[in-house]
C-alpha cells in the first residue's frame, strides 16, 4: 500500500535486502526497508534452515569478537529514486533513503522466539504509544532531545505536519489512502474537509495524538509507512515544488546524514552524532553505488565491491558457496512482479475480454525457466504466500503456493483468441490489425530476454501485434503516470504483512496507480476489510477482491513471486533477515573485513 513502485529488475534476480524489506521490489540494497529487482529461488529448493546454523554461529562468535575500528557499509540501488520527499514518493528507492535520514514514530526490528524470527515494533521517534480501549485512538510520547541537522529539535509537530501535508488534495501523495485510516482522512484527501479535522492532532511539542475512524487490526504498521514520518513546514514554505530534491533542502533527523550524491551514480552517508540513539548506530559511513547490471553486480560482489547482494545465476552461487567467503540467506519473500493494465480511455486492452484473453496466454514458467534461470516463482495471485491476514484470531494463512485465480482462469479460457477479438471489436478496432504496448523497466539483457519472450506468447497466442520496450526507472515512471502504455510490468514489494498492502494498490481511491480501473465491488470488499477486525472475515473480503481483480476483470496480471538469495561477506554482522524490518543500515557492523 505504501511506498512503493519498483523496478522489474528481472535479469538480476536477485534479493539485497539485508536490512530488509518492506517493499517494494527485491533487489535493492540491503539494509533498508524494502527490496529491488525481483528475486531468486536456489536451483533446487533449499531449506532455508538449512543456512541459518552456520550464520548464526557467526553472529555467536562475533558477539566475542573485537570489532573493525573502521566501521564503513558498501551497498547499492538499482534505480535512483523518482523523490525524496515523504509524502509524493512511490518508489522504495527514495523510501530507503528515508528510512536512514529521518525517524518514524517506530521502526520494526526482529528477535528469534522458539527458534523463528518474529518482528516488533521498536521505539523510534516516539519513546513509548498507549492505544484507547476501544482501539481508535493511538498516542504518542515523542522522544525528547532529537535533532534536525540544523540543530532544531523534532517534535510532535513535524510529525503532525508531515500527515497533514500527505493528507492534502493538493499535495496528490501516491498513498494517501494509507491516511484514510485515520478520522476524516478520506474526506480530507477528497476536499469535502478541512485538513484540521484529520485525525492527528500535537496538543504539545511531545505528544502526538492519532484518531481513527474505527480500529484497524495493522495500524501500527501503517505508522511505519514515510507519510507518517516527521517534515519541516519551514522547508515546504522556502522551497516549494523543489523541497526535498536534493541534499540542500532535504532536512535530516535520522540514524546518517547525507554527505553527497551524484544522480544515477552513488549515494553517500555518514553517521548523525546528534540522532538520539547515535551510540548504537554502527557504521561510520555508508556508501551505496547505483547499478542495474547483473554481471556489474555481481562481478561487484565477488570482489568486495559491495558487502551483499541477492544472486540469481546459478553458476554465481556456487562459485560464492564455493569460496567460502559468504553467508547465505534463503526466503520466500512477500513480493509479486505482474502486468499492470491501462483501463484509460487511450488504452488498447481497456476491456476485460482483452485482458482475460491476455492473462489466460502467458506461460509462466518457460520465461522463468528461459530468462531467469528458473528462479522466481510462478504467480498464480496478487498477495504472495508469504503474506498473512492480520486481525482478531490472526494472523491467518491467505494464499497458497501453485494454486489461485490466475492459474483458474487459464484452464477456464477455452479459446483466448476468440475472446480477444470480441474485446477489441468492442472497442472498436479490428482484430486483424491491432497493436498493444508491453512496457518493461529491467534494461539488461535478461530483462529484454524476459520481455521479449511475453511478446512472443502474446502474439502467437492472440495474432496481435506487440510493441514490447524496457525503459530505465524515471522515463518508465513517467510514462506512467503520462497513462501512455497498455501493459506496464512492475513489481510490489510489503510494506507490512496484510494482503490489504498490496489489493489496495487498485483501490480505485488509492492514487499510486493511474490506472483507470474500477470495480464497485471490489471497491465494497476492500472498504469493508478496513472496517473489519476479525482475521478470518478480513480474508474471506480480500479473497473476493483478488477474485475480481485477477480472474473476473484481470485488471491486473501477477507473473511471478520472487524468491531471496541474498549472499553476505562473513564480515557483515547485526543483519535483520525477515522480510519486514525496516532497522536501514544502522544495526550493520564488520568484524575482519
Amino acid at each position: 500500500m505504501n511506498k512503493k513502485l519498483l523496478a522489474l529488475l528481472v535479469a538480476a534476480l536477485m534479493t539485497v535486502t539485508f536490512m530488509v524489506g518492506c517493499s517494494k521490489n527485491d533487489e535493492k540494497a540491503p539494509e533498508t526497508t524494502e527490496t529491488t529487482g525481483t528475486e531468486t529461488k536456489p536451483e533446487e529448493k533449499t531449506d532455508e534452515k538449512a543456512d541459518a546454523p552456520e550464520e548464526k554461529k557467526d553472529e555467536e562468535a562475533a558477539a566475542t569478537e573485537e570489532r573493525d575500528a573502521d566501521q564503513y557499509i558498501n551497498s547499492f540501488e538499482s534505480a535512483w529514486p523518482n523523490t525524496f520527499d515523504p509524502s509524493t514518493g512511490s518508489d522504495m528507492y527514495g523510501n530507503n533513503v528515508l528510512l536512514n535520514v529521518l525517524e518514524p514514530l517506530v521502526r520494526v526490528d526482529e528477535k528469534e522466539e522458539n527458534g523463528q524470527l518474529v518482528n516488533f515494533f521498536s521505539p523510534a521517534g516516539a519513546e513509548s504509544w498507549e492505544v484507547s480501549e476501544d482501539g481508535t485512538v493511538y498516542t504518542f510520547k515523542i522522544r525528547k532531545g532529537n535533532k534536525w541537522d540544523d540543530g532544531q529539535e523534532v517534535t510532535a509537530k513535524d510529525y503532525e505536519f508531515g500527515v497533514r501535508r500527505s493528507a492534502l488534495p493538493e499535495t496528490a501523495s501516491p498513498f494517501a489512502n494509507i491516511l484514510f485510516a485515520l478520522k476524516n482522512g478520506e474526506a480530507v484527501f477528497t476536499g469535502e474537509k478541512p485538513v484540521e479535522e484529520l485525525g492527528v492532532e500535537a496538543p504539545d511539542d511531545y505528544t502526538l495524538v492519532l484518531t481513527l475512524e474505527h480500529p484497524v487490526p495493522y495500524f501500527m504498521d501503517l505508522v511505519i509507512q514515510r507519510v507518517f514520518f516527521p517534515q519541516r513546514a519551514d522547508y515546504v514554505e522556502k522551497y516549494g515544488d523543489q523541497y526535498s530534491t536534493d541534499i540542500g533542502n532535504i532536512p535530516m533527523c535520522g540514524p546518517f546524514l547525507l554527505t553527497d550524491m551524484t544522480i544515477n551514480s552513488e549515494i553517500n552517508y555518514v553517521k548523525n552524532p546528534d540522532f538520539w540513539n547515535a551510540e548504537n548506530v554502527n557504521p561510520e559511513r555508508v556508501h551505496v553505488a547505483i547499478m542495474n547490471d547483473t554481471n556489474t553486480i555481481n562481478n561487484s560482489l565477488m570482489t568486495g565491491e559491495i558487502d551483499y547482494s541477492g544472486v540469481g545465476d546459478p553458476n554465481v552461487q556456487q562459485q560464492l558457496k564455493e569460496s567460502g567467503e559468504y553467508n547465505l540467506l534463503q526466503r520466500d519473500n512477500a513480493w509479486t512482479g505482474y502486468f499492470m493494465v491501462n483501463f484509460n480511455e487511450n488504452s488498447r486492452v481497456a476491456n476485460t475480454k482483452i485482458t482475460r484473453a491476455i492473462a489466460a496466454v502467458l506461460d509462466r514458467q518457460e520465461v522463468i525457466d528461459s530468462a531467469m534461470n528458473g528462479i522466481p516463482l510462478p504467480a498464480w495471485s496478487f498477495v504472495p504466500p508469504a503474506v498473512s491476514c492480520q486481525g482478531v484470531g490472526g494472523p491467518v494463512a491467505f494464499n497458497e503456493k501453485e494454486t489461485g485465480p490466475a492459474k483458474r482462469l487459464i484452464e477456464d479460457i477455452e479459446d483466448p483468441k476468440a475472446l480477444f477479438a470480441e474485446g477489441v471489436k468492442e472497442l472498436g478496432g479490428d482484430p486483424e490489425n491491432y497493436t498493444i504496448r508491453l512496457m518493461g523497466s529491467d534494461t539488461s539483457d535478461n530483462g529484454r530476454i524476459s520481455i521479449e519472450a511475453f511478446q512472443q506468447q502474446i502474439e502467437e497466442g492472440l495474432g496481435v501485434k506487440v510493441e514490447a520496450s524496457n525503459q530505465d526507472w524515471n522515463a518508465f515512471i513517467n510514462i506512467i503516470n503520462g497513462g501512455d502504455f497498455d501493459l506496464a510490468w512492475l513489481a510490489w514489494g510489503a510494506d507490512f504483512n496484510d494482503p490489504s498492502n498490496f489489493l489496495e494498490t487498485c483501490y480505485s481511491k488509492t492514487a499510486a496507480y493511474p490506472t483507470g480501473w474500477v470495480n464497485k465491488e471490489f471497491d465494497e470488499c476492500i472498504e469493508k476489510a478496513q472496517a473489519e477486525t476479525d482475521a478470518a472475515k478480513r480474508a474471506e473480503l480480500l479473497h473476493r477482491a483478488e477474485e475480481i481483480l485477477i480472474y473476473e476483470d484481470a485488471a491486473l496480471i501477477p507473473i511471478n513471486h520472487s524468491v531471496a538469495n541474498i549472499f553476505r561477506k562473513k564480515y557483515i554482522h547485526g543483519t535483520k533477515d525477515t522480510y519486514f524490518s525496516n532497522m536501514g543500515f544502522q544495526s550493520l557492523y564488520t568484524i575482519g573485513r
